[in-house]
């Protein structure tokens, strides 16, 4: 196997499946709640005996960023959600954002999947592929800091994330995360995602802000 760099899984172009293919095959696991019971010995035989990945080429995967976040918890010994309140969630006031599902409030959103409720989705080590809890207004926050933001530290990062590093399509590439326009006047940058019962998308252009 090539090696594989947290800058390459950060540019989606690690070589790694969009999804591991043992995640469906735990006993816990269940349509609606398919990370929630995936656990790091699931993670890591999964990786033992992956026979072939060619790092290089964009190719999403929801693993990457799922086994990104089980790397920072490793070497830092901090949880995911540690992590991000510390460096993102409480420098930008973000106060209604959150990973524990045990913090919902009584005016969260309740999604729904072919008219019925559907609960948020629950992770274990792959909090990294879509565990974050956010509002409107605290997205907006997020996206303002990528903008104008007087926090010099900050700013280097958004600086380096926003870097374009990959082609996806025609006037598209992969930055860390953001993925980027180059046929618009003034380059915009943008992600969309989803869990069973809900769907989002963010955008910003620092331009015209």
């Amino acid at each position: 196997l090539q090696k594989i760099s947290p800058i390459s899984i950060a540019s989606q172009s690690s070589g790694l499946p969009r999804l591991p293919s043992n995640l469906d095959k735990i006993k816990e696991y269940t349509l609606m709640q398919p990370y929630q019971f995936y656990r790091k010995e699931h993670l890591y035989s999964f990786l033992k005996g992956l026979k072939k990945v060619n790092p290089g080429s964009y190719a999403y995967s929801n693993l990457g960023f799922g086994l990104l976040s089980t790397i920072e918890e490793n070497v830092t010994a901090l949880s995911f959600e540690s992590l991000l309140n510390k460096h993102i969630f409480q420098p930008l006031q973000m106060d209604n954002t959150y990973i524990d599902a045990k913090k919902k409030t009584t005016d969260s959103a309740t999604g729904y999947l072919y008219g019925k409720p559907a609960a948020y989705w629950n992770f274990d080590c792959m909090a990294g592929a879509g565990a974050i809890k956010s509002t409107a207004l605290d997205i907006l926050k997020y996206l303002d800091a990528h903008i104008e933001y007087k926090d010099e530290n900050f700013s280097t990062v958004v600086s380096k994330v926003t870097q374009p590093v990959k082609p996806v399509a025609t006037n598209v590439q992969i930055c860390y995360g953001w993925h980027t326009f180059e046929d618009l006047r003034h380059r915009v940058f943008w992600h969309n995602g989803g869990t069973y019962g809900f769907s989002s998308f963010a955008a910003f252009e620092p331009h015209t802000k």
